[in-house]
C-alpha cells in the first residue's frame, strides 16, 4: 500500500469527486508504484471499490476528463492506471481539522425527541 499517494489523495480531492469516484483514486493511489502507476484489471479494480464494472468504466472516463488519470487500455489484460502528480499536487489543500474548530461556539443539548404516540400517553 501506496501510503503517501493515499495521503495524498485524501489531502486534495475529497471536495472535488463524488464518493465512488474518490474510492477510485484511493484504491488506484494504494496499489500504485511511487510514480502513480498501477495495473489493474478492470473486474479486480471494480470488485475492490465495491462497485460494478460498467460504473467503474463511467467513473474513470469522468476522473480523465478532469486531468488527474490516464489510462493505457490492454484488453485481456491488465490496465494501466497512470495518476497525475502534479495535477493532484496543484489542486488546493482541505482544511485541517483545527482550522475548522476555531471558529466553533458552544454547543447546547436539545432534549431527546418524543415518539408521536408517546406524547398522549
Amino acid at each position: 500500500m501506496n501510503k503517501t499517494l493515499t495521503t495524498l489523495i485524501w489531502e486534495r480531492c475529497p471536495a472535488k469527486f463524488n464518493g465512488t469516484q474518490l474510492v477510485i483514486l484511493l484504491k488506484l493511489a494504494g496499489k500504485s508504484s511511487r510514480q502513480g502507476c498501477s495495473h489493474l484489471r478492470v473486474d479486480v479494480l471494480a470488485a475492490a471499490c465495491g462497485i460494478r464494472v460498467r460504473a467503474l468504466q463511467y467513473a474513470v472516463k469522468n476522473i480523465e476528463k478532469k486531468g488527474l488519470l490516464h489510462v493505457t487500455a490492454n484488453p485481456g489484460l491488465s490496465n494501466c492506471y497512470t495518476l497525475n502528480l502534479e495535477a493532484i499536487r496543484k489542486m488546493p489543500r482541505m482544511k485541517q481539522a483545527e482550522e475548522e474548530t476555531e471558529g466553533a461556539t458552544a454547543c447546547t443539548l436539545l432534549p431527546p425527541l418524543v415518539h408521536e404516540a408517546e406524547r398522549f400517553i
